[in-house]
């Protein structure tokens, strides 16, 4: 998910620096194609996002349609995106200090967004309920040990993906058979979760994704190799369970078939020259465009609510300006020098 911070962008190429190989002996760029096909995969789910995150107050039963069949699917794609990335540029070459530099880096981009914005919004939704300061206290006391329980429940993907950051470091550095190890044991953790404390429920429930993504990423140059045509089944399994929604047991089928679907998509729009810019943009800026979201649906949701407009009328014309509003705003923050400075989102940082 993090494309911003993960491809490193010089023309057309990512750099991961590695200790020891320049002529200061710090740390000497190695580098990488920058991944096309994943640009037009985030593009796809983040608008799919802010569609699945319109669920508000006296919302259509068709829409609650909508809903259930994104999150059928949706965040393990995104998942596998965030392993593929994370594997792709983790410097696991550089030493430990700089590996542990990179790390903080990491933990300061997401960690210092989740507080300076979750705190606020909790404040706000909190004394917006009624509820006074033992309220406050409370839910934001949640949105620390089970943010998954307080007012800004979206924030849990934050959570996660820290953790799966610090996973990472561990696993590349251990030795080549520690993630087929994990993988065993987060199918085992898929049906058999973990407690809510820490996100660690939704941590159990899609580590399995996150790993498959740096399975492929260690793989990467000996799977390009396949025919990307070989995933096509999955598009016709992928469209069944959206005529005919699967059962439950059967979800992780859907949700692995929803992956070779998203990498076939990316690849297609990676092709078409007059839609991959777009598709970088937004893949660039999918972080902030997550962050901010909901701060920009509910103030639009709130503004139609001054017009005199029938229930279903406005959720339709709140749907269709979703997302225009919740885009463009998120990506002048993207851009903006100060938010760039604060969290430390630099092109040319090391092993970054």
């Amino acid at each position: 998910m993090d494309i911003g911070s993960q491809l490193i962008q010089h023309g057309r190429e990512t750099q991961v620096f590695c200790k020891g190989e320049n002529k200061q002996g710090d740390a000497a760029p190695l580098p990488r194609k920058h991944l096309f096909f994943v640009d037009g995969m985030l593009a796809i789910l983040i608008i799919l996002v802010i569609l699945g995150h319109c669920m508000m107050p006296g919302y259509p039963s068709w829409y609650f349609g909508l809903h259930t069949w994104i999150y059928s699917f949706h965040m393990a794609v995104f998942f596998f995106i965030s392993g593929l990335l994370v594997g792709y540029t983790c410097p696991v070459q550089c030493s430990w200090k700089e590996i542990w530099m990179y790390l903080g880096r990491r933990l300061w981009k997401f960690g210092l967004p989740f507080v300076l914005l979750g705190l606020p919004l909790c404040v706000v939704i909190v004394i917006s309920r009624g509820g006074d300061t033992t309220a406050v206290l409370q839910s934001s006391l949640r949105l620390f040990l089970d943010t998954m329980a307080s007012p800004v429940i979206y924030l849990w993907f934050v959570v996660v993906l820290m953790e799966f950051y610090i996973l990472t470091v561990l696993l590349l550095r251990i030795n080549q058979w520690t993630i087929p190890l994990a993988l065993a044991i987060s199918l085992w953790l898929y049906y058999h979760p973990l407690p809510r404390l820490l996100c660690l429920h939704a941590f159990s429930n899609h580590l399995l994704f996150f790993l498959l993504g740096l399975l492929v990423s260690q793989h990467f140059e000996q799977l390009k190799k396949i025919p990307v045509w070989f995933l096509t089944p999955s598009v016709f399994l992928f469209l069944f369970h959206t005529f005919r929604p699967l059962a439950e047991p059967m979800r992780l089928v859907v949700q692995i078939s929803a992956i070779c679907m998203f990498v076939l998509l990316g690849y297609i729009l990676a092709k078409c020259s007059f839609i991959q810019p777009y598709c970088s943009i937004l893949a660039r800026c999918c972080y902030e465009i997550y962050l901010f979201q909901m701060v920009f649906l509910h103030l639009l949701w709130h503004f139609l609510g001054w017009f005199p407009m029938a229930g279903t009328i406005r959720f339709i014309v709140f749907l269709a300006l979703s997302l225009p509003c919740a885009i463009l705003p998120s990506i002048a923050i993207a851009h903006n020098r100060v938010y760039r400075q604060i969290i430390g989102n630099k092109r040319e940082a090391k092993c970054a």
